[in-house]
């Protein structure tokens, strides 16, 4: 059967203009202006311990529920080392926003989405008080990224424009790259390729002109997703591999895992699924040992994607599952939807309609609710075909009409098999059900 949707993001991919790749810019933003400024004390390494605290903790907590029998000594003393700097650090009077900032960061790269927008939203008070506009926009961008991740893209670019336009009061851009990333990765979420390649060319001039390599590489990886949308596999592979070689210059591992999971999506498209597997699998190990829950998450929803391709539906399952559980615990709701759509699929491939027709209606309705056009088309299409497999041919082609209508307003390839039976154009009459007799591309 073709899958149109098998993987959260359309095509496996990952996102990597994200949280963790532009934290240091702004995270360095807030220090020069002075916000955590105690004497004798380095800035960057009350940064370096705040960020890291609750991500340790969270480590520990892991460990200790997996009943493992010990924690080796280097574990031991980096947490406590970070804690105990932390701790210092309030016994020592720093105040001001930069602190629930950077705790802020430390539960969003943990995947505690809820506690990091309190800590964000405590952090914009406190910079908006002390009239700290560079604080003020971090804090701005920060919460229009988990905007984003419920779905709520109004919410998310209104947050962007604010945070902008701060920047442009400063008369500083350290803003403006991240912001004009967090932009084209909404016009992606939507389909809207033609938007998010302009944002993303936006964002990496910003990046080069500020001489921030990092950044630049999230932008260049981002543009490899538009690339990948639209099938053009060379160019997505160019760009990928460019980051890739930025990512390991810099030693950034983040950046690292999210090229080797692109990559290796782009192998399993190409049928090549034993180096697919492997790549997802040091992708994971990375997003593992740096506690990045949700990249984790994605992983494990690749690795699903090349166990069905192997026709492992059993171990498919397991993985879309152990996805879907993640993303329901850390509100990621198009991260969900994604999730049900490959347990649709699955569940489909074996026979068990129900359970298919329960996840693709719920996926659906997500999609709807935060406006996923993209989504939602391929949504379409798999319920449609569940509809052709079970003999309601009315409600299959109404959900493939709607998913040709989507997908031309989008400006998206159609799956293979509209061309082939001539199902292009959603208002001209239809020879359905075809006499292929089968709603897919097999």
């Amino acid at each position: 059967m073709d899958n149109p949707e098998q993987r959260d993001d359309g095509d496996g991919s990952t996102n990597i203009g994200g949280d963790r790749v532009v934290a240091k810019g702004i995270r360095d933003s807030i220090i020069a202006g002075g916000d955590v400024n105690i004497q004798g004390v380095d800035p960057k390494e009350h940064a370096k311990a705040l960020a890291q605290i609750e991500i340790l903790k969270e480590k520990l907590a892991i460990l200790k529920a997996s009943n493992k029998e010990s924690l080796t000594q280097k574990e031991v003393r980096a947490a406590g080392q970070t804690i105990e700097a932390a701790e210092e650090l309030i016994r020592m009077g720093a105040e001001g926003g930069f602190i629930p900032y950077s705790l802020g960061y430390a539960a969003n790269s943990s995947g505690k989405t809820e506690e990091a927008e309190g800590y964000f939203k405590q952090a914009l008070v406190m910079f908006t008080e002390s009239e700290d506009k560079a604080g003020m926009g971090s804090s701005l961008f920060s919460m229009g990224e988990l905007a984003r991740l419920r779905g709520d893209y109004e919410e998310a670019e209104d947050y962007c424009r604010r945070s902008m336009e701060l920047d442009r009061e400063l008369g500083d851009a350290a803003l403006s790259g991240p912001c004009m990333g967090l932009l084209g990765n909404i016009a992606l979420d939507r389909g809207a390729l033609v938007e998010a390649e302009r944002y993303f060319q936006n964002s990496r001039k910003l990046y080069r002109d500020a001489e921030d390599r990092l950044g630049e590489a999230a932008a260049i990886g981002s543009l490899g997703l538009v690339a990948g949308a639209r099938n053009n596999l060379a160019m997505a592979e160019r760009n990928f591999q460019e980051c890739l070689e930025i990512g390991k210059e810099m030693g950034e591992n983040f950046t690292i895992a999210a090229c080797m999971g692109n990559l290796a999506s782009l192998y399993a498209r190409r049928g090549d699924l034993e180096e697919a597997d492997r790549l997802h699998n040091e992708a994971l190990a990375i997003e593992r040992e740096i506690n990045n829950v949700r990249a984790s998450a994605q992983s494990l929803s690749n690795l699903g994607t090349i166990a069905g391709m192997r026709e492992d539906y059993d171990s498919a399952k397991a993985y879309f599952q152990e996805c879907l559980d993640t993303m329901i615990d850390i509100r990621d709701r198009r991260g969900e939807a994604g999730a049900r759509d490959n347990l649709g699929v699955t569940f489909h491939m074996l026979s068990n309609m129900a359970k298919a027709a329960e996840h693709y209606r719920e996926s659906l309705a997500i999609r709807e609710e935060i406006g996923d056009d993209r989504g939602l088309a391929n949504s379409l299409h798999n319920l449609g075909t569940l509809s052709f497999d079970i003999g309601e041919y009315d409600e299959a082609e109404r959900c493939h009409r709607e998913s040709v209508r989507i997908n031309n307003k989008l400006g998206v390839p159609l799956v293979e098999w509209y061309t082939q039976n001539g199902f292009t154009d959603p208002d001209s009459d239809w020879d359905f059900p075809p006499l292929a007799g089968q709603s897919d591309a097999d």
